[in-house]
C-alpha cells in the first residue's frame, strides 16, 4: 500500500478542472482561476475547461452543444491527469458522473451555492436535486464554502471539507474614509440585485426623507440586471466589467448585503461581504448563513435584524466617517487573517495531496 502512496505523490502534479463558468463569473474566478499562480509555483499543471461565459445559464443550441462536448472531452482527458476538479457543473446523466469517478485518480467536486433549491429559495424537482446528490455521493471529496453546505453534503458522503471563497486581498484598494457627500451605499453582484435590494425599499425611502441628495445607492452589476425600486432615493447603475473588478469599491462608503431568509441565502459564501471588508468598507448584512460566521455585530460590521435596525445602522454610518473607518479596519483584519487567497490555498493543497482518498479508491478497485 505504501508503494501506491509514493506513486501518487510522484504523479500528483496535474489537475484537470471542468468549471461551469469562466473567470467572468466571480465564483469561478475566486475559487478556481485565482489559485492558478499559486498552484504553478508549487509545480502543478492546471488545465481549465469552462462552459459558460456568463452567470445566467444559456439554453441556446450552441451552448447546449458546448456543455455536451466539454463533458465528453473531460471523460477523454481525465485519465491523463492526477486530479479531476469539477466546479459547480452538475451533469444530468448518472453515467457521466460514474465515468468521472471510474476514470479519475482523484475526483473532487466544488460548489458554493444551495443548488438543492432555486434562486428564490424554493423547492425544485426531485430529479434535479438527485443530480447534485449523485455528484456528492460519487466524488472522492466535496469542497464547499460554508457550514450549511457541509451539513447538506455530509448526508451523502462523509468526505466533505470547507474552503471559504478566498479573497485576493492585495488587489483591493483600501478606502480612505472622509465625510464627503453624497455618501454612497454600495451593492455589487453578478445578478439578482432586484430581489435582494427590494427588501430595503422602505429603508431607502426613509434615508431619502432624512438626507435627500446627500445619500445615494450605487448598484454594480451586469447590464441585464438593471434595478427598478419604488423609492425616491437616487440610484446609480454601473455596468460591471472584469477589467475594473477591484476598483468599484472605492466609490462606496458603505457596503450592503441584504438577503431573504431562505435555503438559497443560507448557502451563500458571503463573498460580497468579504469584498467590502477587504476594501476597508463597513459592511451591513442580513444575519443569515455564513454572514453570522464572518461578521461580529457592531465590531467588524453590522447584522441588523429588522428594517428599523437597518435604518438606524445606516444612519450611524452615514453620519460618521470615523465609525466607517473603524468598522472597515476591523473587517479588513478579519479577511486578512481568515479569508485570504493564501490561507485558503493551504487547505486546497492539503486536499489535493491527501493520499487517504487514493488508498480508498485503490482498495475498492481491488475488491
Amino acid at each position: 500500500m505504501s508503494r501506491k502512496f509514493v506513486m501518487f505523490d510522484r504523479m500528483s502534479k496535474s489537475i484537470l478542472v471542468l468549471s461551469k463558468y469562466s473567470k467572468n463569473v466571480a465564483s469561478a474566478r475566486a475559487r478556481i482561476y485565482n489559485y492558478k499562480e499559486l498552484l504553478g509555483n508549487d509545480g502543478y499543471k492546471l488545465k481549465i475547461l469552462s462552459i459558460e461565459n456568463r452567470h445566467q445559464e444559456s439554453f441556446n443550441y450552441l451552448d447546449k452543444m458546448k456543455r455536451i462536448f466539454l463533458s465528453l472531452i473531460t471523460v477523454a482527458l481525465v485519465p491523463f491527469f492526477d486530479v479531476l476538479l469539477i466546479h459547480r457543473f452538475i451533469p444530468n446523466k448518472l453515467l457521466l458522473i460514474k465515468l468521472y469517478r471510474k476514470l479519475s485518480r482523484k475526483f473532487i467536486f466544488d460548489y458554493d451555492e444551495s443548488y438543492h433549491v432555486d434562486v428564490w429559495g424554493q423547492a425544485i424537482p426531485d430529479k434535479i436535486v438527485l443530480y447534485l446528490n449523485n455528484m456528492i455521493r460519487l466524488c472522492d471529496m466535496t469542497i464547499v464554502s460554508n457550514a450549511y453546505l457541509r451539513d447538506y453534503s455530509i448526508t451523502f458522503n462523509k468526505n466533505v471539507e470547507i474552503i471559504p471563497t478566498p479573497i485576493k486581498i492585495e488587489k483591493y484598494p483600501v478606502k480612505n474614509h472622509r465625510q464627503d457627500y453624497p455618501i454612497v451605499i454600495g451593492w455589487i453582484g453578478s445578478g439578482g440585485a432586484q430581489q435582494y435590494l427590494e427588501i430595503l425599499t422602505n429603508v431607502f425611502t426613509r434615508l431619502y426623507d432624512k438626507y435627500r441628495e446627500n445619500v445615494c445607492l450605487e448598484v454594480v452589476t451586469a447590464p441585464a440586471y438593471k434595478v427598478k425600486l419604488d423609492t425616491p432615493l437616487i440610484i446609480k447603475h454601473i455596468d460591471w466589467n472584469l477589467e475594473h473588478e477591484y476598483k468599484y469599491f472605492q466609490n462606496f462608503d458603505i457596503g450592503i448585503m441584504p438577503l431573504p431568509d431562505n435555503a438559497r441565502s443560507r448557502g451563500k459564501a458571503s463573498y460580497k461581504a468579504l469584498e467590502y471588508m477587504a476594501s476597508g468598507l463597513p459592511v451591513v448584512a442580513s444575519p443569515i448563513g455564513m454572514n453570522n460566521e464572518v461578521i461580529l455585530d457592531g465590531v467588524n460590521g453590522f447584522l441588523p435584524k429588522s428594517l428599523d435596525a437597518w435604518f438606524d445602522v445606516l444612519c450611524m454610518l452615514i453620519e460618521s466617517h470615523i465609525l466607517r473607518g473603524k468598522i472597515g479596519s476591523k473587517g479588513f483584519d478579519v479577511v486578512r487573517e481568515r479569508f485570504s487567497l493564501e490561507e485558503c490555498y493551504k487547505k486546497l493543497k492539503r486536499i489535493i495531496e491527501m493520499d487517504v482518498l487514493v488508498s480508498e479508491k485503490v482498495e475498492k478497485s481491488e475488491q
